[in-house]
């Protein structure tokens, strides 16, 4: 039920979103890094992320500056965190984050992000730590970084991830340029569906 009192950050909406839909606890890395591809897969199609978070670069990949505390404000209520120890070789404790019993604010999205979210969520379930991190560190965002931390031999930890690095969609930011924002939800979600019947005809047959 929507709480008049409590306004969620398009951050805290995108965790709650994930969590209900993947239905298995998260650790605090592997949740920063899909909320990072998202926001990646968002700014290349549509030239924003959804979040509008600020990524640095931390040593086991990029985390949005203010999640800690857009969890922190959510805990107990839309999202439950529970301490476990590590199974890798990380000698501190994993804050697995699952979600909780009550949710204060609206889930729904745009048509757009809706499409959006739904593939990269598809995309990323049933994928282990280790293959998130290979996906983030994929992005152009991330191989810049990489490749300026092996001229200089040494890890930039805090350094801003730029999502002004990732490639845009050319067809896609070319169409944006010349639609009005009301016509583009209902327009990208009739491209997708289409797209999404001819590839069921051609594997029906």
């Amino acid at each position: 039920m929507a709480d008049q009192d409590f306004s969620p950050t398009p951050l805290q909406k995108l965790i709650v979103i994930l969590l209900q839909r993947l239905q298995r606890e998260l650790g605090a890395i592997e949740l920063a890094k899909m909320l990072y591809l998202i926001d990646v897969e968002r700014t290349r199609l549509l030239g924003a992320s959804f979040t509008g978070e600020v990524y640095t670069r931390q040593a086991k990949g990029p985390l949005p500056l203010s999640f800690y505390d857009a969890v922190r404000e959510m805990q107990g209520l839309e999202v439950r965190v529970t301490i476990k120890p590590s199974l890798g070789n990380s000698a501190y404790d994993k804050h697995c984050h699952s979600i909780g019993d009550t949710v204060r604010f609206d889930l729904a999205l745009s048509p757009a992000d809706e499409l959006i979210v739904t593939r990269i969520v598809q995309r990323l379930r049933g994928r282990t730590p280790r293959e998130l991190e290979r996906m983030a560190y994929e992005t152009e965002p991330m191989r810049r970084i990489l490749q300026e931390e092996a001229s200089s031999g040494t890890k930039h930890v805090g350094r801003k991830v730029d999502l002004a690095d990732v490639t845009r969609d050319p067809k896609m930011a070319a169409w944006r340029a010349n639609k009005a924002a009301e016509e583009i939800d209902a327009e990208y979600k009739a491209f997708l569906r289409e797209e999404r019947e001819e590839a069921q005809r051609i594997l029906s047959h």
